[in-house]
C-alpha cells in the first residue's frame, strides 16, 4: 500500500495489488466504487471476487475460509453486505476492522468466481482518517490461523483527508500520562515503531515510548512528539508529527466540600470548602438529584420549593493559572423535606377548674397532623395530650399553655406554642 506524507498527517494513495502464491487454487481481484476519492455521505462499494485458477474442480475443505478484510470506518455496525457475512471486528486507536466471510459452496467449479460485496455511506470518521483499505485472501484451514501468501488489496482515499499527524490522549498535567499515536490512517501493515518526545521542540531524553509520564520540568511548556515506521509493504519509511494544544500545567489539590445548612425548603445551605493548595480562586454550581439549578453559583442557597424531595450537592471547581482546573462535587445532602405552615395557637376558655379549654388552631398546611401538649405554669401536664383540656386543683394559681405540633410527610416537623393564659382559679 503506497502512503504518502501530506502537511504531517497521512493519507492513503489509490491503489491496488496483487500477490500471486504458487499452488494457490484462487486467484483475487476488488474492485471499488468510486474508483479513487470520494466525501462524507457518498457511497462506497468494494467488490470482492475469488476466481477459482487451478484449472480443476475445487473443493472446499471443510475448515477452509475465504476472507475479505475491510479498515476505515467504525467496525460496529459492520457495513451491509451480500455474498458474505461479517465476522470478526476490530477497533484501534486510528482505525477499525472487519473480516467477512464468503458464502462457500462445497465445490468450485474451474474457472468459476465467488463475490462479495459491501456497501455502505462514507462517514466523517472516514474523511478525517484519510480513506478506506481491504484484503481478500484464502484459508485453507481457519483452524491454523494462517492465510495462503495469496492476496489481494485495494485502498481509496478520502478527497481531502484531514491528515492529523500525531494525537494525543492523556491530559498535559504534571504527573499524568499521555500517549502519542499515529494519526490518519496507516494501514494493517504500516507498524509505528519509533517514538521521540519533545519540550519547547527540544528532544526529551528517555522520551522515546509510546507513553510518557509529564515531568515537573514539563511546566508550562508545550509538549510534541514525533512517531516513525515502515511500510510493509514497499519498505518506506513513515514519519509523522504532532503538537499538543495545550502548555503542561500543574495539579491542585482540594478535599471534598460539605455542605452546611437545613435541608428543608426555606432553608439556607452553605458550601464548606477546606484548604486548596495552593489557593485558588472558587467558583460553585448546586445541584438538585444531580441537575444544576439555574442561577445557584453562589457559595450560599437558599432552597425553594422547586427542590422539595431532591438531594443537593455543590461542586466546587477551583482555577489558577499555570494550574489544572480541578472541580470537586460534596455528598449530597438527606432529601429536601418541604416546610409546614401553621399559626400561632390561641387558648379559649375560662381558666378556671372544672372548665374546659381549647386550643384554637387555625388553619395549618393541607394535610398535616396536629398533636398537643398543655403546659401548666411552663410545665407538661401529663396525659394532657388532646385539643381540650379541664384544670384541677393542681392547676390553681398557674397559667395554662397549649404547644401544638404539625407533622406531614415529606415536611419538616412544625411546632407552635400559644401565649399563656390568666391564672387558673377555683
Amino acid at each position: 500500500m503506497a502512503v504518502a506524507l501530506v502537511s504531517g498527517g497521512l493519507t492513503v494513495a489509490d491503489a491496488t495489488g496483487v500477490q500471486a502464491a504458487p499452488g494457490d487454487p484462487l486467484s483475487f481481484s476488488i474492485s471499488a466504487s468510486p474508483a479513487a476519492g470520494f466525501s462524507a455521505g457518498q457511497q462506497i462499494t468494494f467488490t470482492f471476487t475469488a476466481t477459482n485458477s487451478s484449472g480443476a474442480v475445487l473443493d472446499f475443505p471443510a475448515s477452509a475460509a475465504v476472507r475479505a478484510v475491510y479498515e476505515g470506518q467504525s467496525a460496529s455496525p459492520a457495513p451491509p453486505s451480500t455474498g458474505c457475512q461479517p465476522g470478526d471486528s476490530f477497533a484501534y486507536a486510528t482505525y477499525s476492522l472487519v473480516e467477512y466471510n464468503f458464502d462457500l459452496p462445497d465445490t468450485l467449479a474451474a474457472g468459476a468466481s465467488l463475490t462479495c460485496q459491501i456497501s455502505y455511506p462514507a462517514t466523517a470518521w472516514d474523511v478525517s482518517h484519510g480513506g478506506a483499505w481491504t484484503r481478500v485472501h484464502y484459508e485453507p484451514d481457519t483452524a491454523s490461523g494462517e492465510w495462503a501468501p495469496g492476496w489481494a488489496w485495494r485502498t481509496i482515499s478520502a478527497t481531502s483527508p484531514a491528515s492529523p499527524g500525531v494525537w494525543f490522549s492523556g491530559t498535559p498535567t504534571v504527573g499524568q500520562k499521555v500517549f502519542a499515536l499515529e494519526g490518519g490512517y496507516w494501514g494493517e501493515w504500516n507498524t509505528a515503531t519509533t517514538w521521540q518526545w519533545y519540550r519547547d521542540g527540544v528532544a526529551i531524553v528517555g522520551g522515546t515510548q509510546d507513553e510518557y509520564i509529564i515531568a515537573s520540568a514539563d511546566a508550562g511548556t508545550i509538549l510534541s512528539a514525533t512517531i516513525g515506521g515502515l511500510n510493509y509493504e514497499d519498505g518506506s519509511v513513515i514519519t509523522q508529527s504532532g503538537t499538543m494544544t495545550q502548555r503542561v500545567v500543574r495539579p491542585m489539590s482540594a478535599p471534598t466540600p460539605g455542605i452546611y445548612g437545613t435541608a428543608q425548603v426555606g432553608g439556607i445551605l452553605t458550601a464548606t470548602t477546606g484548604t486548596w493548595r495552593p489557593a485558588a480562586a472558587l467558583t460553585y454550581q448546586w445541584f438538585a438529584s444531580g441537575v444544576p439549578i439555574a442561577g445557584a453559583t453562589a457559595k450560599t442557597f437558599t432552597v425553594t420549593q422547586a427542590q422539595h424531595g431532591t438531594l443537593i450537592t455543590v461542586a466546587v471547581t477551583g482555577t489558577l493559572d499555570g494550574y489544572a482546573t480541578l472541580t470537586k462535587t460534596s455528598g449530597h445532602t438527606s432529601r429536601i423535606v418541604g416546610t409546614l405552615f401553621g399559626p400561632t395557637p390561641g387558648v379559649y376558655g375560662t381558666p378556671k377548674v372544672g372548665r374546659p379549654l381549647t386550643a384554637v388552631v387555625g388553619t395549618w398546611t393541607p394535610g398535616t397532623t396536629l398533636a398537643y401538649q398543655w403546659f401548666a405554669g411552663g410545665v407538661a401536664v401529663w396525659g394532657a395530650t388532646a385539643k381540650t383540656f379541664t384544670p384541677t386543683a393542681a392547676q390553681v394559681g398557674k397559667v395554662m399553655a397549649v404547644k401544638v405540633t404539625g407533622t406531614q410527610t415529606g415536611y419538616a416537623k412544625l411546632t407552635k406554642t400559644s401565649a399563656p393564659s390568666a391564672k387558673v382559679v377555683r
